[in-house]
């Protein structure tokens, strides 16, 4: 009997997401503070400005860090209702441009914290991964139940990462509500594939049953 072609495809797809998933953890343990990391980001970046030319952020924010909110564009108070949910004024009621994006991204210590204990138990789920893939393209016995356990294990934690991180009252906004879309992919991806793994055809991983004829 061949190998069946989803056994394949889904082996595939595990390979992918767990050495992906592995390195993603693996560089979230080695990063130091988050914050500074958005912050040097910030101070860095390159602006475009009128004349097609490039400056650097920092010494524009120097001379203008705030906007008066009668001159900012409709795409420009869109972009910052998607970044953040109160864009924050000075006295003057002025848009301060620095702070709004910062606040934004600001990552809590309770949300760091749980990066760095996510982080380990993605490692342990990347490595079941890779397990499962490699055995859906090259081995039978125990297979099934290695997948499903590596899945069913994936599924549980991305329910556990939401729920933590739903309690992060003190993180930015955007870091609450698009920094939270990935795990609500993973979910659905991980009950995707929990569906085919019971629905599809599983006799080639079964025992093998040996059929003999007797004669009289």
């Amino acid at each position: 009997m061949k190998r069946p072609v989803w056994a394949i495809i889904v082996g595939i797809i595990m390979l992918l997401f767990g050495g992906c998933g592995g390195i993603n953890r693996a560089t979230e343990l080695m990063l130091p503070n988050i914050n500074d990391i958005v912050n040097e980001s910030m101070n860095g970046a390159k602006i475009k400005i009128e004349d097609d030319t490039y400056q650097d952020a920092n010494d524009t924010l120097k001379q203008k860090k705030t906007v008066k909110i009668k001159d900012l564009s409709d795409g420009d108070k869109k972009a910052l209702e998607m970044l953040s949910d109160s864009i924050i004024l000075d006295g003057d009621n002025n848009v301060d441009m620095e702070s709004t994006i910062k606040e934004s991204f600001y990552i809590s210590e309770y949300r760091q914290t749980w990066i760095k204990r996510f982080a380990y138990m993605g490692l342990l789920i990347a490595v079941l991964f890779l397990i499962g893939g490699i055995m859906l393209l090259g081995a039978k016995k125990y297979t099934i139940p290695v997948v499903l356990t590596a899945l069913v294990l994936s599924l549980a934690a991305n329910i556990f990462q939401i729920v933590i991180y739903t309690a992060d009252k003190d993180s930015g906004y955007f870091m609450n509500s698009w920094g939270n879309i990935g795990f609500y992919v993973s979910l659905a991806f991980d009950i995707l594939l929990i569906i085919l793994v019971m629905v599809l055809d599983k006799s080639y991983f079964g025992p093998t049953v040996v059929i003999e004829d007797y004669y009289d």
